[in-house]
């Protein structure tokens, strides 16, 4: 389907040059290390290591700032530069083959290249004459009018890749090479694999009518075809909106539900086991929760998020309203009379925030559905409830995604009442604070840390131990395998920035490191045992890596992630450790690009 103004071809003669941007750390040069040269273990280290750099080639002065990719661990990275009146796509520092135009991710201004879900391989559209095709790992596919927005499209496992693309007036989707049926319309956005990789499904139109397409074979047709597929877990179910003159349906492994005034797409879901489709509906003026193909009790309204499994598949829950007051519907299922049930709890003011234990783990005994908590608004109000069981009213009610400890047996949420902030961890209240935030567990949930000021000082208390102040701090970091260095005591170390005088360090069990001018992105990175800590840090206009405390080289760049919204992918640290412990990134020194790894030295 031709989207006017989706696609936007990159030209040398139409595109300022501009330098990286802003989702590229800058960092800088110090004395050149050879390739894989290595240099000597600090004197008296505990945590040794040698710095390995490999050159994989210059970073081009000619590129867009915007158009660029990394794959999911930042290890490898893609951009597009001019040549000439030529563009081309370069992937960690080697250039690839020449074009006439490059088409950016989803037809805008981010992206460019991106990389298959394992990190091997990089796709891309590119123009030859006045055709498109795809690139994959640097080799081009079929010949097309038109490749259709937004990206190609990986399948989880990266093994697959699908795109819509235009020959003619017809528009048909490639999947794997090869060209599949033609349609008069087909819409880019719909193409969805299933989470195992084998079923790919897309929106197609043919004459007046729309139907689904999975694997190959299309559906029933119907007046519209309105959500995308949606797949079970183990990829085997599908289901997906369509409408029928003025009413809509859900189609399920090929099944029509009953007819509805409306339904809301979004709110389409799976029980995690796979064994139940549920959704909301409306008929008239009244809403309903529909689980298995049955509706539930009749509502004015039926609250956002809703509904919702719980991790087991054991339980369904939504917020509902009658009236003006809102209460939370637990555990709907066909009753002896074939219509859906369901227990309403008590009535509030507004339900909001609803959170589920992980694993649907409870404290006592591991009851199955897990643990459940929500907040309630009592007039002026809130409090939380918590298996059924209210706290105490507060002002105000911050519930993080942490409110579990990750084994279930612990809560802990932020509260205000009148000036003062509490930390409430199992029902119990602690010491009042002028402010908190950054709430988190330790992997294993036997400990907890959060930020906490007084007058205009910042404190990290671990475990209820306040640690010493600062101007600042962020977000404290466990380590990974909740085991603690010396004897491996439970609950893990805990790392986090902290700002003083003007300077940033990095606390790591309550031990100050090193001050610098600034630590970049305030990121943190534990090794997979918990025993190493890495961080980037700003000296001067300088950028480097600190591990365990020994500064790394100097580099003009230091490349990472982004947390930009504006450029579509979220964080990742920069470095990263991999399972054996060695620790890589990517840095630019002097115009080139290097791949830089800090390998451990054995004892």
């Amino acid at each position: 389907m031709n989207l006017t103004g989706t696609v936007r071809l990159l030209l040398a003669r139409h595109v300022r040059h501009v330098t990286v941007s802003i989702a590229l750390v800058i960092v800088s040069a110090g004395t050149v290390i050879a390739a894989d040269a290595q240099s000597r273990p600090p004197a008296g280290s505990q945590n040794a290591y040698k710095i390995h750099e490999q050159p994989l080639g210059p970073l081009h002065r000619q590129r867009l700032s915007s158009v660029f990719s990394f794959n999911r661990d930042g290890w490898h990275f893609a951009y597009v530069t001019g040549k000439g009146s030529k563009w081309l796509v370069v992937v960690d520092g080697k250039p690839g083959l020449e074009y006439d135009g490059i088409m950016r991710r989803g037809g805008s201004s981010v992206g460019g290249p991106f990389f298959r879900p394992d990190g091997n391989g990089v796709a891309y559209g590119a123009m030859k004459g006045n055709k498109w095709v795809v690139v994959v790992e640097g080799k081009p596919g079929l010949e097309y009018d038109e490749i259709g927005a937004p990206d190609p499209l990986f399948s989880p496992d990266g093994k697959r890749l699908a795109y819509s693309a235009k020959k003619g007036n017809k528009w048909l989707v490639v999947v794997d090479g090869q060209p599949g049926p033609k349609y008069d319309v087909i819409l880019e956005w719909s193409l969805a694999f299933s989470p195992d990789g084998k079923q790919l499904a897309y929106i197609a139109k043919e004459g007046q009518k729309w139907t689904m397409v999975v694997g190959g074979q299309p559906g029933p047709k119907y007046d519209a075809v309105r959500t995308r597929a949606i797949f079970s877990s183990d990829g085997k179910r599908v289901a997906y909106l369509a409408g029928k003159g003025h009413k809509s349906v859900v189609v399920v492994d090929g099944n029509l539900g009953p007819e509805y005034d409306g339904i809301l797409g979004e709110s389409l879901i799976f029980s995690p086991d796979d064994s139940r489709l549920a959704y909301r509906a409306k008929n008239g003026k009244k809403w309903v929760v529909v689980v298995a193909g049955t509706p539930g009790p009749e509502y004015d309204e039926i609250g956002s998020g809703s509904p919702r499994f719980s991790p087991d598949s054991k339980q369904i829950v939504y917020t509902a309203r009658k009236g003006k007051k809102w209460v939370l519907v637990v555990d709907p299922s066909p009753g002896d009379s074939g219509e859906a049930g369901g227990q309403a709890g008590p009535e509030y003011d507004r339900i909001h925030q609803l959170v589920f234990s992980p694993h649907g783990k409870r404290s006592a005994g591991d009851v199955p559905g897990g643990r459940l908590a929500h907040v309630a608004d009592r007039g002026d109000m809130e409090l939380v409830v918590v298996d059924g069981k209210a706290g105490p009213e507060y002002d105000r009610i911050w519930m993080e995604m942490s409110f579990f400890s990750p084994d279930g047996r612990r809560t802990a949420y932020r509260a205000k009442k009148g000036k003062k902030h509490v930390v409430v961890v199992n029902g119990q209240a602690g010491p009042e604070y002028d402010g908190i935030c950054e709430l988190v567990f330790s992997p294993d949930g036997k400990r907890l840390a959060y930020a906490a000021k007084k007058g205009h000082t910042w404190f990290v208390l671990v475990d209820g131990k306040l640690g010493p102040g600062y101007s600042e701090v962020w977000r404290p970091v466990f380590s990974p395998d909740s085991k603690r260095p010396a004897g491996d005591v439970p609950g893990g170390r805990v790392a986090y920035v902290a700002m003083k005088a003007g300077k940033f360090l990095v606390v790591v069990d309550g031990k100050p490191g090193p001050e610098y001018d600034d630590i970049v992105n305030k990121t943190i990175t534990f090794s997979p045992d918990g025993k190493r800590v890495a961080y980037v840090v700003a000296k001067g206009r300088k950028k480097l890596v600190v591990v365990d405390g020994q500064s790394g080289p100097e580099y003009d760049w230091i490349l990472k992630r982004t947390r930009d919204w504006r450029f579509g992918f979220a964080a990742s640290p920069a470095p990263t450790f991999q399972p054996d412990g060695i620790l890589e990134y990517l840095a630019v020194k002097k115009g080139t690009l290097y791949r830089v790894k800090h390998v451990p030295v054995a004892k």
